[in-house]
């Protein structure tokens, strides 16, 4: 019996999918299954934010949902600090500062912000490689800004911001694999349902023989596949004939 939500073959008497699926509802429920991870892990729940547990679609697209805050926080605080300095006519910020750096820079600076909100977008579209082009962008800024701008740093919202990229490269490449195991699960699906049509076919036209090899080879392969379950009915059906 196959999974309609998932496409993963489940046993005939299953009543609920791997994924949550409820055969009898029709509908997604929450999984019978409770991953060893969260069974097993003592970490506190900050610890969990930095570093999330990704098993499934739901958190792969929270920790993607991360990489979304931290390309808006980039973005907003850098236009906010220009617009404040260009409001304010600012002169008295230290352009060796890290404030002073980005005021200093007037304008071009809005190009930078307008950098992390396309990322910010794309992740939002599930890119990775905007995932991984943010985490970049951003470690190399605050490098250059800590070696070449003097004054007060804060590695504690860096470290943080960095984790937020971090976690969305995580979930993004989570789901691309998530996403590539479906399609897997899917063609699979159709390469079964093709032998069972030739099997068939078989079996219509008075080969026996190529029928039950057809047949034999589904269920051997794939054993617990519903095409499986149907093989074997066929295979009894040719038994009796053949009898």
């Amino acid at each position: 019996m196959q999974c309609p939500n998932c496409r993963l073959e489940n046993p005939p008497s299953a009543e609920r999918c791997d994924c949550g699926y409820d055969f009898e509802a029709g509908q997604k429920k929450r999984s019978y299954l409770t991953p060893r991870t969260r069974s097993s892990s003592k970490a506190p729940s900050r610890l969990k934010w930095i570093w999330p547990t990704i098993d499934d679609e739901e958190s792969a697209r929270k920790a993607i949902r991360q990489g979304i805050s931290a390309s808006i926080w980039v973005a907003a605080a850098t236009a906010f600090i220009v617009i404040l300095g260009m409001a304010t006519n600012s002169k008295q910020a230290d352009p060796n500062s890290q404030v002073g750096a980005i005021i200093s820079a007037g304008p071009f600076a809005f190009i930078d912000a307008l950098v992390f909100a396309i990322i910010g977008w794309r992740i939002h579209k599930n890119s990775l490689s905007a995932a991984v082009l943010g985490l970049i962008f951003y470690l190399l800024e605050r490098i250059d800004m800590w070696t070449t701008t003097v004054g007060g740093k804060n590695p504690v919202v860096a470290f943080f911001i960095t984790m937020m990229f971090v976690n969305s490269v995580r979930g993004t490449f989570a789901l691309r694999q998530m996403r590539d195991g479906t399609f897997a699960e899917e063609a699979q699906a159709d390469q079964l349902r093709i032998a069972f049509s030739k099997a068939t076919a078989a079996e219509v036209n008075g080969d026996l023989e190529l029928a039950r090899r057809l047949y034999t080879e589904i269920i051997d392969n794939h054993p617990n596949s519903r095409f499986a379950e149907d093989a074997r009915s066929c295979l009894a059906v040719i038994k009796q004939r053949v009898n």
